[in-house]
């Protein structure tokens, strides 16, 4: 038997917990937003306290809450891509594509953004913006033009183009592992909205950035007279490099089938050549951003400690329970998601969210087919509020660290550059999904 008084103390114990994880968690979003401290620094220290504190055990941590699939996707990609620059084949990409736009920083601009949602799309956005991400630093540095807009834009086009498949971003994976829908299902329903937010992400994103990508001549003239044939310094490693590059996205396409996971694909790729290529380990090991792999393992600890305690899906549970009619609930989780993305991260929320919508098609006794439009909803909610902040995806974190190895100031992508540019341009993209979402599966049109 229970007594009053003892049930009263333990709710009051948990409610003290709670408000005190809450307050961890808030001065972690302050920490990191104002840059006192590196945001690795930061949520290290949090998650450690987290893990003191009792609110996640070690075991639980390390067992339950790290993803080590995307952790190993990016330790091999990561990998791959530095066997990979030591042969120049990112210097010869970026003069080729200066060349051929002649310098037009219009034309690069547009090209490369639609080339790394195309790439996300087949890919996944994670690898792709460690691809991409070299050719658009050298590109900026040689037409001496400033990062910053090309970063973003490269952010925000992974993420979009991920989000139009499967494959392409790890949410979605999630989203299709639990609801059983198809390639073909996310292709059909995700791809024409993506697109339509990347035709309007683009011009946005180039008129707000117009005047810091006005090419300085010294510097703009220098990566227009390169020979491109003369980047690549290391032939045979190119070969190398390009036939293991080409089998490991083979392998991405058909993991599925093979039930291999991205992780184990990436990983093989990079030992593989890692063998092959004579490059020595520790030359390889010290281009991997061990940074942004700790700031993701502290963050999933961060998160982890929400789910456990109850508060991500008791938040969920709270705002849906508001709305009783399909179409209401659906915009309801579409702006939700949008909102927990951009604070805590994509990943986590589409986790937290799926048991709910689960939890919601008994409660209001809908069918398969009837609860498709939710599970878009939460897979466009993630990948627009994804895109809005720089803890939003993992790919920003990549795209973030790469930029912090330039070591100039001025290149930097900070989590206020980076969202004083892209929430702004994402919070317009939720309106346009939001009529998307209805228009297409609560009307007749």
């Amino acid at each position: 038997m229970v007594y009053p008084a003892a049930t009263f103390i333990i709710r009051k114990t948990i409610l003290v917990h709670t408000l005190i994880l809450l307050a961890i968690v808030l001065i972690t979003y302050i920490f990191i937003v104002t840059e006192k401290f590196h945001r690795t620094t930061v949520v290290l220290f949090s998650s450690s306290v987290i893990v003191g504190l009792r609110y996640l055990t070690p075991r639980q941590a390390w067992e339950q809450y790290i993803d080590y699939n995307t952790l190993g996707l990016l330790a091999g990609m990561m990998m791959i891509v530095a066997i990979m620059r030591k042969s120049g084949i990112f210097q010869f990409v970026a003069i080729k594509l200066a060349k051929l736009s002649r310098g037009n920083i219009w034309l690069i601009f547009v090209f490369l953004m639609l080339m790394t949602a195309f790439m996300s799309a087949v890919l996944d956005n994670i690898t792709t913006v460690l691809l991409v991400g070299p050719i658009l630093l050298l590109i900026a540095d040689g037409l001496g033009i400033n990062p910053i807009p090309f970063l973003v834009g490269a952010i925000i086009a992974a993420n979009l183009g991920g989000a139009s498949t499967l494959i392409g971003d790890p949410p979605n994976m999630l989203i299709a592992t639990s609801s059983g829908l198809s390639f073909v299902s996310f292709l059909a329903n995700m791809a024409p909205v993506a697109a339509i937010l990347l035709a309007l992400t683009v011009p946005l994103l180039w008129a707000v950035s117009r005047k810091s990508l006005k090419t300085r001549a010294p510097r703009g003239l220098s990566i227009l007279a390169f020979d491109e044939s003369k980047a690549v310094t290391d032939w045979p490693l190119l070969r190398k490099s390009l036939a293991v590059f080409t089998l490991t996205v083979i392998f991405f396409v058909i993991h599925s089938f093979l039930h291999l996971t991205p992780s184990v694909v990436a990983i093989a790729g990079a030992v593989v050549l890692l063998f092959i290529s004579g490059v020595k380990p520790e030359e390889v090991f010290r281009d991997i951003q061990w940074s942004s792999l700790l700031f993701i393992v502290g963050l999933f600890i961060v998160v982890g400690a929400l789910d456990k305690q109850g508060l991500m899906s008791s938040f969920a549970s709270s705002i849906v329970s508001m709305a009783d009619q399909l179409p209401e609930v659906a915009l309801i989780i579409l702006w939700m998601s949008f909102i927990t993305s951009a604070l805590l991260s994509s990943i986590p929320t589409a986790a937290a969210m799926i048991p709910l919508i689960k939890h919601l098609g008994v409660q209001m006794s809908l069918s398969p087919q009837e609860m498709v439009p939710l599970w878009w909803a939460l897979a466009l909610g993630v990948a627009i509020g994804g895109s809005s902040t720089l803890v939003g995806g993992i790919s920003n974190i990549v795209v973030a660290g790469m930029s912090e190895k330039l070591g100039r100031a001025e290149a930097k992508l900070t989590y206020w550059r980076y969202g004083r540019i892209a929430a702004p341009m994402m919070l317009a993209c939720l309106l346009v999904a939001t009529f998307y979402l209805y228009l297409r599966y609560f009307t007749r049109w």
